[in-house]
């Protein structure tokens, strides 16, 4: 297997983690809305992965009227 062969499986392989965490990330803030039934405004905060980034997540989070709050890059 060529050196770029190796190099797009590698990065087919970390897409394919990502939009997988991303998945169960979406599934557990739906599970949990369904659940608790939150009042708009609260506030989610998190880490800053690459799940809680993800634009399906983003967008859910603003349709449920939830705010977002990350931590800040670290230095």
């Amino acid at each position: 297997m060529s050196i770029r062969a190796q190099q797009d499986e590698t990065l087919g392989t970390q897409i394919k983690r990502i939009h997988e965490e991303s998945r169960g990330t979406y599934g557990s803030l739906n599970r949990a809305v369904h659940k608790r039934r939150p009042a708009a405004g609260l506030i989610f905060h998190s880490d800053r992965g690459m799940e809680y980034g993800n634009s399906l997540f983003k967008a859910r989070l603003a349709h449920l009227g939830i705010l977002q709050s990350m931590n800040r890059r670290a230095r």
